[in-house]
């Protein structure tokens, strides 16, 4: 019993030395290049099946046909693609690690919403609905500001804006609306089956520590196999760190103005850290990815801290 609520108060940080200890532990499994290909296909079945059923039971707790559009919403995405695109700009006038450091603070600030903020949302007590409005406002912006920015940082003019923009639609959109639609079915037309389902508690936050295990694997994956020095990686896990304080800083101190301090919070801070990794090893220098990585630990570090302070004013 002691194991179990152990876990339950440290589901996070659990979640993040568990996927990163799993990953050292079996590279130094013999032959473990044999069935690498396998383990990774695997996981890219199981992962996003952890978060399709993350958010399916989300949706399920929320009536769609409630979710608005907010004026905190519109500041927070206008502040985050402004943002990037300063930083962008800046980028042809820097050289060597500076250069890096800046690409990955952009990397930070135009990556989407995490899937997972509804979740966190949830369990701080915020607005849900609030955060998955955001969620897919932003995921719009970004798939329409990316294409633009691509082209200022590096070698894409090959990809025209339309190829840019459907190839992260499609990696990210999928998730966000197949569980939003069998939501809405069950809603619908299985009322009996969604109160059932609405009554089990924490499960969702759960399978969330599990994807974040998997997600924090592939994070200790890109570390191990970069060629980046340890100077450059240090000042790329700070300017993550910066990142990831000052958007929960801004996300709150903006969404307090409108009575949603939590779920702004979370919106702006809390980030879809895989796309990240896959969007600097693909189109940008490839070490930047790493901050999608560290970004990952800072922002759930602050979930777990913000979780803990909840549940002892509960009690």
């Amino acid at each position: 019993m002691k194991i179990i609520s152990f876990l339950k108060k440290w589901t996070l940080p659990v979640a993040i030395v568990t996927g990163v200890l799993a990953y050292i532990i079996g590279s130094y499994i013999p032959h473990i290049d044999r069935i690498s290909p396998f383990i990774n296909r695997t996981l890219e079945i199981v992962q996003p099946c952890l978060i399709f059923s993350m958010l399916f039971l989300t949706f399920c707790k929320i009536d769609l046909r409630k979710m608005r559009l907010s004026r905190w919403q519109v500041l927070i995405a206008l502040l985050q693609v402004g943002i990037s695109f300063i930083l962008a700009l800046i980028t042809p006038w820097v050289h060597s690690d500076l250069k890096i450091w800046i690409e990955a603070g952009i990397l930070c600030f135009i990556c989407p919403t995490a899937t997972a903020a509804a979740v966190v949302t949830e369990k701080l007590g915020g607005n849900i609905s609030g955060t998955i409005s955001y969620t897919i406002l932003i995921n719009i912006a970004t798939a329409c500001t990316i294409p633009v920015l691509l082209p200022i940082l590096s070698d894409s003019q090959h990809y025209s804006f339309g190829n840019l923009a459907t190839i992260i639609m499609a990696r990210t959109f999928p998730l966000l609306i197949a569980p939003m639609v069998a939501a809405w079915i069950f809603r619908t037309f299985f009322r009996k089956t969604t109160e059932q389902i609405n009554q089990v508690r924490n499960l969702a936050f759960y399978l969330w520590g599990v994807a974040l295990s998997i997600a924090m694997g592939i994070t200790a994956q890109s570390v191990a196999h970069t060629s980046a020095s340890l100077g450059t990686l240090s000042g790329i896990a700070l300017v993550s760190l910066f990142c990831c304080a000052f958007q929960f800083w801004a996300g709150k101190a903006i969404g307090k103005r409108f009575g949603e301090s939590i779920c702004a919070g979370q919106s702006f801070g809390q980030k879809n850290t895989v796309f990240a990794i896959w969007l600097g090893s693909s189109f940008m220098n490839p070490a930047t990815a790493i901050a999608g990585g560290c970004y990952s630990i800072w922002h759930n570090l602050f979930n777990t801290w913000q979780i803990q302070k909840k549940q002892n004013q509960q009690t």
